[in-house]
């Protein structure tokens, strides 16, 4: 509901909030990896 531009701005910006999440799920089981050894 909105213009196509506030649209697209809207998309961009949940894609990067799941990569942002994705990452730094990544990122967590990595460390927690390493701390197991």
């Amino acid at each position: 509901a909105g213009s196509p531009h506030y649209q697209a701005l809207f998309t961009i910006g949940i894609f990067l909030f799941v990569i942002t999440f994705i990452i730094n799920l990544a990122a967590d089981l990595v460390v927690r990896g390493v701390r197991k050894g």
